[in-house]
């Protein structure tokens, strides 16, 4: 994919791409990602469900007492708690990434100050959406798809 910028906004698309299947995507809270197509996929809110197992471990952690194996062990489970809600989380990107390149050729993704939302009252829905790392995961795919 080759793009210019002008006035830092739009991408002007230079005349070597072959102009086949191009999409628009959105990303928000409610719906993770929806097309120019208007079709939508809904946002999974991975640590919103686990909030609550999250919960009971973080409490485990706190009861214990600071440079205690017991608490070393429930910290331990915390990480692994976390890692696996991270995990889902990148995989549902990576599917997701790979459903978008499947059906088009070109995909133009809506340009966001995800640092300055993460400041707001919806940080933690910004955070459980994961924006950043799913732009990447979508250009890095791109890149590595486009014929050299």
């Amino acid at each position: 994919m080759t793009f210019s910028l002008q006035d830092d906004t739009v991408p002007k698309i230079k005349p070597d791409i072959k102009r086949g299947k191009i999409v628009g995507i959105d990303v928000g809270l409610i719906d993770f990602v929806v097309d120019s197509n208007n079709e939508s996929l809904p946002a999974p809110r991975y640590l919103r469900k686990a909030e609550l197992k999250l919960k009971s471990v973080h409490r485990k952690v706190s009861r214990r007492k600071k440079g205690s194996k017991r608490r070393q062990k429930a910290i331990k489970q915390l990480a692994k708690k976390h890692r696996k809600v991270a995990n889902t989380r990148k995989d549902f990107h990576h599917k997701t990434a790979n459903k978008l390149l499947s059906k088009s050729d070109i995909i133009a993704v809506e340009k966001l100050n995800i640092k300055s939302l993460a400041k707001s009252r919806l940080a933690k829905s910004v955070h459980d959406a994961g924006w950043g790392q799913f732009q990447a995961i979508l250009t890095n795919k791109a890149v590595s798809a486009a014929p050299p």
